[in-house]
């Protein structure tokens, strides 16, 4: 009984250093004490990045999120909506820029939602989970760091009419409902980890603007959800199909638009599954309008 409680002693110690941004092995106690050495005092970052906002005069202020709280407060209510960071009132649609620290792992649900004006946004490499509707009818239109993200919530970026930079999830493992979705002027490459195991429904739904090749991960692991690439009139492939898990669905791979002439140009089908993507998913000669083409 005694080795037990020190084997549960020892996982309470390896989660709280976790859960703190600290990073534990496998090993036993080796490199337990360092790891906990190694977090700020406090058992916190210094602090979690900073926002520029405009002031009553409409000149250009920053606040440091200087705690959790602070950072978390980001979640709070919708545009429009005041919130209080550092022990200042600000208006959500007043935030044009945010920084994220170095060290902080997550975005939690609703960060940033809402914030209509908000056009820059700097995250470390350490961000490794966002939760839902995070950065969701925004106007960023900057490079986001997501080389260690492992899961992306639904909505992320959803309904963001500016943003068009390349997107590359090397690690991802589930992508939730709504990626990109609305990303209307969205038509720039997207890379995605070919061990991702999950794509939820909406998939870059309604990026009207999309015509960029794409490449289906090999390891989905389930039917990839309905409305996939739906809504994309421009998006003409190449597709590469490296899974037979195919989203099954009127919508996908669908113009959305009675006036659009897919029917016509299609979309080219590649890769080892073209042909099982074809079989699925039958021409519509009507809207929504869809024809693939198995390349040969």
């Amino acid at each position: 009984s005694e080795i037990q409680d020190l084997q549960t002693n020892l996982q309470a110690a390896k989660t709280a250093v976790t859960t703190k941004g600290g990073t534990v092995t496998d090993s036993g106690l080796a490199g337990l004490a360092s790891e906990i050495a190694s977090i700020p005092s406090g058992g916190s970052l210094a602090n979690y990045g900073s926002i520029t906002y405009l002031d009553d005069n409409n000149a250009e202020q920053t606040l440091t999120l200087a705690t959790e709280d602070d950072f978390v407060e980001l979640c709070v209510g919708g545009s429009g909506s005041n919130i209080v960071i550092n022990g200042i009132t600000v208006n959500k649609n007043k935030i044009i820029a945010l920084t994220v620290a170095d060290g902080v792992s997550y975005l939690p649900n609703h960060f940033c939602y809402g914030c209509n004006y908000l056009a820059s946004a700097t995250i470390p490499s350490s961000i490794h989970y966002i939760g839902g509707d995070v950065f969701s009818n925004t106007i960023i239109n900057t490079a986001l760091n997501l080389s260690n993200v492992r899961y992306v919530g639904s909505g992320f970026m959803s309904s963001n009419t500016a943003y068009n930079q390349p997107t590359s999830l090397p690690k991802v493992d589930v992508i939730g409902a709504s990626f990109l979705a609305s990303c209307t002027s969205f038509n720039s490459t997207i890379t995605i980890n070919d061990n991702t195991r999950i794509i939820q429904q909406r998939f870059l739904y309604g990026c009207t603007a999309f015509a960029q090749p794409f490449s289906v991960p090999s390891g989905i692991e389930t039917n990839i959800e309905a409305y996939f690439l739906g809504g994309c009139p421009q998006f003409t492939g190449p597709l590469t199909c490296n899974t037979d898990k195919i989203a099954s669905s009127n919508n996908t791979l669908s113009t959305g638009n009675a006036s659009a002439p897919m029917y016509v140009t299609g979309v080219t089908l590649t890769g080892t599954y073209a042909q099982a993507w074809k079989d699925a998913l039958p021409d519509r000669t009507s809207s929504p309008y869809r024809k693939l083409i198995v390349e040969s």
